[in-house]
């Protein structure tokens, strides 16, 4: 029986290494993609990495579009699709992209709206106005300087001496 497969972009960043660790542990076949001009991607030399492919960033979509379809040919199945990074993933939401994407890959990104709430400060701020039990909220990121940038807006809403600032886990 073939394995699944997933296709991991923007292999530069660090955050793409636990990603391709966790998923590969779970037997799933892992495509290293990278379309910047990085020397070195990190991504490129993991040990779990089955397959690492560089595009040129004129051909960066189409590139990526014909390698999600190749796998779905191969398998028969869609092969996941992650991009890391912001530039891959506001490309594969661009409606036209998503709709061309989707019959040869499932997609593993957040959607627009989610996109647009984190990207947005004022619409954050009003949501963080709303009580909510504390074991209700939570927030995830993928590096140590988001966490605590986070934690440290959060603790800024609450007020220093509120004991909700002190639960938080990081």
């Amino acid at each position: 029986m073939e394995k699944h497969t997933a296709i991991i972009t923007d292999v530069r960043y660090k955050m793409a290494l636990p990603i391709i660790r966790d998923i590969a542990q779970m037997g799933v076949k892992v495509i290293a993609v990278e379309h910047d001009n990085s020397s070195a991607p990190l991504g490129f030399y993991s040990k779990y990495v089955s397959e690492a492919v560089f595009y040129d960033e004129k051909s960066y979509i189409d590139k990526l579009f014909l390698l999600c379809k190749f796998q779905f040919d191969e398998t028969g199945e869609r092969p996941a699709l992650i991009p890391v990074g912001t530039s891959t993933m506001n490309a594969l939401l661009k409606p036209e992209v998503y709709k061309r994407f989707s019959k040869v890959a499932g997609f593993v990104i957040p959607t627009k709206e989610q996109l647009d709430l984190l990207n947005n400060k004022a619409l954050l701020s009003k949501y963080a106005y709303r009580p909510c039990p504390a074991w209700a909220a939570l927030c995830i990121t993928f590096t140590n300087k988001a966490a605590n940038e986070i934690k440290e807006r959060i603790k800024k809403s609450l007020g220093e001496d509120s004991s909700a600032a002190s639960d938080i886990w990081t």
